[in-house]
């Protein structure tokens, strides 16, 4: 109370997990705000009440799993804020909503699996995005425009988010970006031009020895060498046999070739809509054809996020020796209204990931009598 010109408050290391509704009311002209290694545990607009003059929060190493809707309505002068280090699983349309101004934003090292379409629509001045050490494979390898609205971003950092393949809009709207960083993710294939609309980048790093060296790959290394980015990527093939282990600089082009095999799995049937009575069971099937099987998994997403204690059978068929076909079922029991929304199913191997089209499961109930 009373430190009216009080600027920059530093409360780092403490044991806070309670933030108490306008716990900082009357800092009118605080502009930094370390908050950093507690045990905080979301984000909200009530403790963060009448910080209009705040420009930097740090609230990294705490344990958020949430970011309320209107967080940051009293934070207009918000510029940098680092959220690193903490437990989020997913970002919202409503996550950064009113950081029209914000510069840089660190997510590193969270659980972020996905990232919802929207997401940074407010974040017009957005100049550093790190979201490195997170999930987000399924962002980059089948989902687009994720970044459209970033057109000032000029650095995004995604090293080790097991990202297996790059789709060829993933990066769409970055036309700013100069740094791209996507170190330590085992690449096996690249769509062709992915990186087109990234006309300014003079940075590309990423460090793979798994990739899929055939004729769709044969555009990359003569890009990479355009851009002189020879020197700060490192793009080893793993398979045909011949070329395992070598360098796509150091293969001619005409030695990129598809024989006809499919080795990554490609989805052959996807999961079906369904509308079933609350209480009902329910069976979503997914099917996929390879020619190799590798390390192949199976798993289900629900509205983008993996589920995690899923009932499924899965199933590996070889009918002429060659041909491979999987198929996996998600076994749905007793029905419950937070069991609708959209269902996908990704059958991967050692040489990249199949995504199914999402099938929408609505639930339903009988009308019942209120009043006789």
């Amino acid at each position: 109370q009373k430190l009216v010109n009080l600027q920059t408050l530093k409360l780092r290391k403490n044991s806070i997990s309670l933030m108490n509704d306008a716990a900082f009311f009357g800092l009118n002209r605080l502009q930094n705000l370390q908050l950093d290694h507690n045990n905080i545990t979301k984000v909200s607009q009530t403790w963060l009440y009448g910080l209009t003059a705040l420009k930097e929060l740090t609230l990294h190493h705490n344990k958020i799993t949430m970011i309320e809707p209107k967080s940051w309505d009293d934070c207009p002068e918000l510029l940098q804020l680092d959220m690193s280090h903490n437990k989020l699983r997913a970002l919202t349309k409503d996550s950064f909503k009113k950081l029209t101004g914000t510069t840089f934003l660190s997510l590193k090292n969270n659980n972020i699996q996905n990232i919802e379409d929207g997401s940074f629509v407010d974040l017009v001045n957005l100049e550093e995005l790190e979201l490195s050490n997170n999930e987000l494979s399924w962002t980059i390898e089948d989902m687009n425009g994720t970044f459209n609205e970033l057109k000032n971003l000029e650095k995004l950092s995604l090293e080790n988010n097991k990202i297996k393949s790059i789709a060829k809009n993933a990066f769409s709207g970055l036309s700013k970006v100069t740094t791209l960083n996507l170190l330590n993710n085992e690449i096996t294939t690249i769509q062709s031009n992915a990186f087109e609309t990234m006309t300014e980048v003079v940075s590309l790093k990423f460090n793979s020895s798994s990739f899929l060296c055939d004729c769709k790959l044969a555009w990359l290394s003569q890009w990479l060498m355009a851009k002189k980015f020879e020197k700060s990527v490192v793009a080893k093939c793993n398979h045909p046999v011949d070329l395992k282990g070598k360098s796509i600089f150091n293969i001619q082009p005409e030695l990129f070739k598809c024989d006809g095999n499919t080795l990554k799995p490609v989805i052959s049937i996807s999961p079906k809509s369904k509308k079933a009575l609350k209480g009902e069971n329910a069976t979503l099937s997914c099917e996929a054809v390879s020619t190799k099987d590798l390390d192949t998994q199976f798993s289900w997403k629900k509205d983008n996020m993996l589920l995690l204690n899923a009932i499924t059978k899965n199933r590996v068929n070889r009918d002429d020796g060659k041909i491979i076909r999987y198929s996996t079922e998600l076994q749905l029991y007793n029905l419950k209204d937070s069991d609708a929304g959209e269902y996908q199913c990704v059958i991967s191997n050692s040489f990249g990931p199949a995504y199914s089209t999402k099938a929408n499961i609505d639930v339903h109930v009988y009308p019942q009598f209120s009043k006789k």
